[in-house]
């Protein structure tokens, strides 16, 4: 190899194993070095994502004083057991293999070469180099698993959530196509109370005794009635929808504990059977729920994360839509993030999400998206329960902060109202579209 062919731009040392990331000339090196003589070698990202998950194996104490301290070293070359460098110090060294252990030798000349061991001592440092990466090995498997169970927890808590939303979703229908079955009792009483009554009453010869329906004196009550026979209609249509939403999450629920039980057995898995429960958990999980992607380095671990102000919907046209988190998140989103043609819609007169839908400048608004848009505005605010709802939509330049309110609260100018009728189904499909924020 020729001189100074790589330099490393990031280091992890252990007793057993080191890994360094080096950055060549038109590519960028991973150089694995390992307790074992024979595996001292040079490799690329995709090897080392067989041979480590993708990643600095977690569980692994590694040296940090060593590992920085080969920042910034050149590659000079490599031999079986050793790869040459010279430190920012300008002192050549080497990376050796030795005694099962990955360990820095002394200082030498330029050109001088790497003293080697016997045949006898090679195979004496390989016995001990397989104890040792057999212990790197199942501390990646410890550490897998601790991830995987950890994401597994976190998606059941959700769909438990999510069961018991629906649940309450059908309890609160049945109630309203209950009491409509027994207002039919009340039509006749309806078609001579007169606007500014504030109750319907009626005798309940189901039950027995009066029904007593209370009733908005500034509306007609025939009105009322025939609304509470409407809602009580589309209700019955969404109970079916939402008892399938809620069969189909308990299937999921059962399937990701059942898999949190095998994984149970972690010491007798290995990286592989762990990597089958991760795969198996996606497929069944929220989508919203990361179980960490193979492959990728985890040089950030430790980090703090990035707060989202927003969830992204991808609906089934492909539509892009982010929903505002809470009222701070909704100015973040609103004021900061959002641009100016973007649409913005919100539940009128509600507490609840600022919606985006993201738009180039002068683009129309694809057919469907105004309703997809308006029923996440609806689900995520104060109305969600409710069959009807009223949704405020404008460009978001005509959106602006409400002077002295407070976050999230907003003036709205040039606004359009959509009367929604909510689908319990189009609400669970395009739950089922969130993505990654």
């Amino acid at each position: 190899m020729n001189e100074a062919f790589a330099m490393v731009q990031e280091a992890d040392v252990a007793d057993a194993v080191a890994i360094l990331k080096a950055r060549a000339p038109g590519r960028t090196l991973v150089i694995v070095v390992t307790g074992r003589p024979e595996t001292a070698s040079v490799t690329d990202t995709e090897t080392r994502r067989r041979a480590f998950g993708g990643r600095v194996p977690a569980g692994v104490r590694f040296d940090r004083r060593a590992s920085e301290s080969l920042v910034g070293a050149k590659v000079l070359g490599k031999g079986r057991t050793h790869v040459d460098l010279e430190l920012p110090s300008g002192e050549l060294r080497s990376l050796e293999a030795r005694g099962g252990l990955v360990r820095l030798g002394p200082p030498r000349e330029r050109g001088e070469p790497v003293a080697t061991a016997s045949e006898a001592t090679r195979r004496e440092w390989q016995v001990e180099a397989e104890h040792a990466l057999a212990g790197v090995s199942a501390a990646v498997a410890r550490a897998d698993a601790l991830l995987v169970d950890r994401a597994l927890r976190k998606a059941e808590a959700r769909l438990e959530r999510r069961a018991m939303a629906i649940a309450g979703d059908i309890t609160k229908m049945s109630a309203v196509t209950a009491l409509a079955a027994r207002a039919v009792n009340l039509v006749p009483a309806a078609r001579k109370a007169k606007r500014g009554e504030t109750e319907l009453r009626g005798p309940d010869y189901e039950n027995g005794g009066e029904i007593v329906l209370p009733l908005d004196p500034g509306k007609a009550p025939q009105a009322q009635l025939e609304s509470l026979f409407a809602r009580a209609k589309r209700m019955k249509a969404g109970r079916e929808a939402a008892e399938a939403r809620l069969s189909e999450t308990r299937r999921a629920l059962e399937a990701l504990r059942a898999i949190r039980a095998t994984l149970a057995e972690a010491p007798s898995l290995d990286a592989e059977q762990i990597a089958d429960l991760r795969n198996r958990a996606k497929a069944v999980a929220p989508k919203d729920v990361s179980f960490g992607a193979e492959g990728t380095a985890n040089s950030s671990r430790g980090a703090p994360q990035k707060h989202n102000a927003f969830r992204r919907f991808r609906t089934p046209r492909g539509l892009l839509v982010l929903v505002g988190k809470g009222s701070t998140d909704n100015d973040e989103l609103t004021f900061r993030i959002a641009s100016p043609h973007d649409l913005w819609l919100h539940a009128k007169d509600r507490r609840g999400a600022h919606v985006i839908v993201p738009l180039r400048k002068s683009e129309a608004l694809p057919d469907g998206a105004l309703v997809d848009a308006a029923t996440l505005a609806a689900h995520f605010s104060d109305a969600r329960d409710e069959a009807l709802v009223d949704v405020q939509y404008t460009s978001r330049k005509y959106v602006r902060k409400m002077k002295g309110g407070a976050a999230g609260a907003v003036v709205v100018e040039r606004e359009k109202v959509l009367v929604l009728r909510v689908d319990k189904g189009k609400v669970a499909e395009l739950l089922d579209g969130e993505e990654e924020a």
